[in-house]
This record gives structure tokens, sequence and C-alpha cells, in this order.
């Protein structure tokens, strides 16, 4: 009862300007781990100062940083937990006694982690949660009233929460020709994902399926294990990762 849950448009990417839109009004900190992060801090600049308590940049983003002091007068902290790009993800939110903020897009939902250190997380919906163009906030009620300048409506979270049928309609319920699929990384977990999608029928009026998951899984036995309906019709490796395009038979 301490949160409330938002579902709205612009993916993640409008979230790195929402955030600081809503809550930065003196100075922020951010902890840089990566790509996500970088495009997080540069939208926040718009709005305020930003300080950047630590990167990993010296090394190409290959490690998260953990020598570093948060100021206790921060309007927050943000950080992005995982770094699908680098490989490299935060076991749990940093202690400190300012707000965190998380962009937990590719990893939410994917281990037990203990939300309540969070004030608000939010994540695009197309890596673990549901269709893309949708984007979970997961917001403090409380932090609501901390709204510090006036923000158009359609990017208050205030206003959305308050009118939370009046702004966004989706429709969940249609046939989709493509369906990504991003298990979180270095998981092994594909196998899994593609069985339990298609049992739930999720599969069943889809054209193609791409997915995303590290080279050195055998993507086609995977597939196949769905009643043969997909065949694999393209397979790319670039680094570590392996990207796959799967159409139906």
């Amino acid at each position: 009862e301490e949160y409330t849950t938002l579902f709205l448009q612009g993916g993640a990417s409008m979230q790195f300007l929402m955030v600081a839109y809503n809550f930065l009004e003196k100075k922020a900190s951010y902890i840089d781990t990566g790509a996500w992060s970088t495009k997080a801090i540069k939208e926040a600049k718009l709005f305020g100062e930003v300080d950047v308590l630590a990167s990993s940049k010296d090394s190409n983003f290959n490690y998260i940083p953990k020598d570093y002091d948060i100021p206790t007068e921060s309007d927050y902290l943000h950080i992005t937990t995982n770094n699908t790009i680098f490989g490299t993800q935060f076991s749990g939110a940093p202690d400190t006694d300012c707000h965190v903020f998380a962009d937990m897009s590719s990893d939410i939902f994917s281990r037990n982690i203990d939300y309540s250190k969070f004030s608000l997380i939010y994540a695009g919906a197309q890596k673990n949660i549901g269709p893309a163009g949708t984007t979970l906030v997961v917001i403090k009620k409380s932090l609501l009233d901390n709204i510090c300048r006036e923000v158009p409506s359609m990017l208050n979270y205030k206003i959305h929460n308050d009118k939370v049928d009046n702004y966004l309609s989706t429709n969940i319920n249609r046939d989709y020709d493509l369906i990504f699929i991003d298990p979180p990384y270095k998981t092994n977990m594909l196998e899994d994902t593609l069985i339990k999608l298609q049992s739930l029928e999720y599969l069943s009026n889809a054209e193609y399926l791409y997915f995303e998951q590290q080279k050195d899984v055998n993507n086609s036995r995977y597939v196949n294990l769905i009643n043969n309906d997909f065949e694999v019709v393209k397979n790319l490796s670039i680094g570590d990762v392996s990207y796959t395009i799967a159409k139906k038979r």
C-alpha cells in the first residue's frame, strides 16, 4: 500500500526525462554504468544539476563502481540495475538515506530483490513483462507530493496516478506478427521462457519470433521444443550475443 503502479507509454527512454522533470529540483546523483545510464544522465541535465558520483566508463563499463559517497542532500540517486550490453548488475540498492530511483528494464522480475529500498523503479515492458510500448513505473505514493515544478499532464506522475483511466488505453488482446523475447542475459532461461509462453498460447498467432541470448546457447534446439511450430530462418552473433529470427512453419 506504500506504492502505486502506473503503466505508461514512451518506454524507459521517456522515464529518463520524466524522473528529472518531476523530481530534480536542485541536484540529483547518478551512477554511470553503461549506455542506458549515460542516456539518462544526458536527459536529466536538461532539468538541473547532475552529479555523476561514479562511472565505469574508463574500463568500457565492465564493472559496477563501489567507492563513492552519496550526498544525503541529493534529490535522488539514479542507477541502472542491469546492463545487458556490458554484462554488469547491481546486487541491490546502494545504502543511502536519499531516494533511490532505478531503471530495471532488463532484469525486473528476474530475481529476488528488496524493492522497499527503492522510491521509484521503472522498466520498459518488452524485455521481461509484456508488449513493447508499455512502461511499468512503481513509485512511492508519498513521493507524488514531492513533484518540484509544474509538469505537463502527460509527463506528470501524480496526474497519471489520480486519473489512471483517463489518459492511456492499450489493446492487450491482439495478435502480433512478431514477438520479441529477451530473457535475462547469461541465465539459460530461454528454453523455459519459450515453453511457458507456448503453454499460455501467447505464441499461437505469431508469425515470427525474435530473441536474443548468449551465443553459446543452441537456439534452434529451443525453438524446436515448441511443437515444431517454428524454424530458425536467420541467426547472427555479435560479440557474446546471438540474435535469432524464427518463422512459423
